[in-house]
């Protein structure tokens, strides 16, 4: 029940600036970002004096919510119309629009709440990190072989660090990107009646956005594009208010604006390349008003951003010397920016949402893409603009979490905009907001090597191009036209909804059936014999205090799973033998009583033995060493 406390307060502050709106979702914006700031804060008063703990971060969300509710009260009763959270259905499709909705919510909900952590990347560092912050009561950098633990934005993670304290357990973890998928349901609505869109035209984005496949397969998971995606449309919301009062506006709305940035930066690094040309739009359009106030605003923004990120930064430029942490990002930048690299990765990214289940109609578009290839001089798994793990082949219609594609959404999008290039030209606000997404993403193209996940990390780009799609599809398509296009985005979507790979559910085993322990290795279930023989093998030891050595990175948040459940009464994972940049940390003994060497693909052979150290059991990728007497040497003063 803790675990409601930060909700509740959200729910406190939305009803109190509720009375300053003409609806509840218009206050949805202003009550989720200070929301967003409380949390931070909290984050990093209680981090400061290693007190990120449950008790503590209960007395501190009651505390916000006392404030908010001491808000309402003194505010006295709205006198404001009032207006549904979504536009109110008033004929038949729109109410088919409002049931889909529902439905898809309603199943994803419950994927939610049966299914478990499973994706490689909570499993490496999402997840991992919340448990190391917990343990050591801080979010101060500590030592660990997975680097990603650390400088990436954690903005996604300090909501599953604060509900993961407060209920004691990972069961709630899987509801953040569920919640933050409501909340970009409703802003992708709320951006549609900014840029001009009427009710079934607001109800259309919402629907758009609720029939994303990427989003629904995330919806379910503990990826952080969705708590991305709704930091960016309350920036882009923030920006379009200011842009209709002529940047005429009070500093508390700017200020509104600066800390959905930062809290969009905090949580993604990919913030940056897709706020960019927005910001660019809106600074370009305040220049035409009275620039020194609008210049007086852009500052409270930008000094409200910072203030936000600058923890992070800070931590970052300490270990690393710079705020965005360890250069090149892991090897995803382009090592060479061309016009020819921009070419191939826009061809690639777009390809990943074009695959069907034919083999032969796959083959040819690979084909046809290797033809565009050999005009423009590059391979197309050129090294210079390809992640070092991807090969670009023939793509297929994917609907897992990581590798989603959505290729009605993608052709509703160009519709779109061809839609707004010629019929209407007069709705310049969506054609303005469209062109922003599009150069966002021609900017992912051109910074970031091409992976086979993009089409994840691009679902934030999909849901902004929503208000656009909404529109058009009010203003040009008939009834009929609309009802073909729902019931085509609904059963588009089916797939990334039952039998997301990962978590199905009517397919082979439903993730409702299997055991809590099995459902964390779904993603990967070769490795699960040897973690949960590892986990029993130091239960039986009665080995808490556990050392961990990994080759590069690894699957760790795992062990942490399996060894709560064997310690209820607690334990302590370490990271040690560090080469790193955060060995540079200042250090301690750590009196371990197992080393747990993750050793994967490498043969027994090649494996390094320890100094002091000797094999004690081993399973596949897993071995587990008695470490020396004298202990690991590890950092001091990030341990309570």
């Amino acid at each position: 029940m803790l675990a409601l406390l930060p909700l509740f307060t959200l729910a406190a502050f939305l009803a109190t600036l509720r009375r300053d709106s003409e609806s509840w979702r218009d206050a949805l914006l202003p009550a989720a970002v200070v929301w967003g700031v409380i949390l931070v804060v909290i984050t990093e008063v209680l981090s400061a004096f290693h007190a990120l703990a449950q008790l503590p971060l209960a007395i501190a969300w009651t505390l916000a919510a006392a404030v908010a509710i001491w808000m309402m009260r003194r505010r006295g009763k709205s006198v404001s119309r009032s207006l549904p959270l979504y536009p109110f259905p008033t004929d038949g499709v729109d109410r088919l629009l409002l049931g889909g909705i529902a439905v898809v919510l309603l199943v994803t909900f419950f994927s939610a709440l049966v299914a478990a952590p499973s994706t490689a990347d909570s499993m490496t560092y999402h997840l991992a990190r919340v448990a190391h912050w917990l343990q050591n009561r801080s979010v101060a950098f500590y030592p660990t072989h997975i680097e990603r633990q650390l400088w990436p934005g954690p903005g996604g993670n300090l909501v599953v660090l604060h509900l993961m304290g407060l209920a004691g357990s990972d069961r709630v973890a899987t509801l953040v990107q569920w919640l933050a998928y409501v909340g970009c349901i409703s802003m992708g609505s709320q951006l549609a009646s900014q840029v001009g869109a009427g009710r079934r035209g607001q109800l259309w984005a919402a629907f758009f956005v609720a029939m994303i496949p990427g989003a629904v397969a995330q919806a379910s998971g503990t990826q952080v594009e969705l708590v991305l995606t709704f930091w960016l449309c309350c920036a882009v919301s923030a920006g379009l208010r200011l842009r209709s009062v002529g940047w005429e506006a009070r500093s508390s709305d700017w200020a509104v604006l600066g800390a959905a940035i930062g809290l969009s930066v905090l949580t993604k690094a990919t913030a940056y390349l897709f706020l960019a040309p927005f910001l660019l739009w809106f600074v370009l359009g305040a220049m035409r008003s009275r620039v020194w106030r609008a210049a007086r605003g852009w500052a409270v923004a930008a000094t409200v951003a910072l203030a936000v990120v600058a923890p992070h930064y800070a931590r970052n430029i300490n270990l690393y010397g710079r705020p965005l942490g360890k250069p090149g990002t892991n090897g995803e930048v382009n090592a060479a920016f061309l016009a020819s690299g921009l070419v191939s990765n826009v061809v690639r990214n777009v390809a990943l949402h074009l695959g069907t289940r034919s083999p032969a109609v796959n083959e040819a578009v690979f084909r046809a893409i290797q033809g565009v290839h050999r005009v423009i001089g590059i391979n197309e798994d050129d090294r210079r603009t390809t992640f070092l793990y991807g090969h670009f082949g023939p793509q297929r219609f994917e609907y897992a979490e990581q590798t989603a594609s959505a290729p009605l959404s993608l052709l509703l999008i160009a519709a779109a905009a061809v839609v707004l290039m010629i019929r209407l030209r007069s709705e310049r606000t969506a054609s303005y907001l469209l062109a922003a997404t599009f150069v966002g993403f021609l900017l992912f193209c051109f910074y970031l090597k091409w992976q086979p996940w993009h089409s994840r990390l691009v679902v934030p780009l999909m849901i902004l191009a929503a208000p656009a799609v909404g529109l058009v599809l009010d203003r040009t398509m008939s009834r009929s036209v609309r009802i073909g296009i729902a019931a085509a985005l609904f059963v588009a979507m089916l797939p990334a909804l039952l039998i997301n790979p990962y978590r199905p559910l009517v397919y082979r085993r439903p993730i409702y059936t299997l055991p809590r322990e099995e459902k964390y290795f779904t993603e990967d279930p070769r490795i699960t014999r040897a973690y949960v023989g590892a986990a029993d093998y130091l239960a039986s030891r009665r080995c808490s205090r556990v050392a961990f050595w990994f080759r590069g990175d690894g699957f760790e948040y795992q062990m942490w799973a399996l060894l709560r459940n064997r310690f209820p009464e607690g334990f302590q994972i370490r990271h040690v033998l560090i080469r790193n940049a955060s060995r540079k940390l200042p250090g301690e003994r750590f009196a371990a009583c197992a080393l747990v060497y993750v050793h994967p693909e490498v043969p027994l052979a090649l494996l390094p033995l320890p100094v002091g150290a000797s094999p004690a059991w081993e399973r596949d990728d897993v071995r587990i060493y008695e470490p020396p007497a004298t202990g690991y040497q590890l950092p001091a003063a990030r341990f309570p």
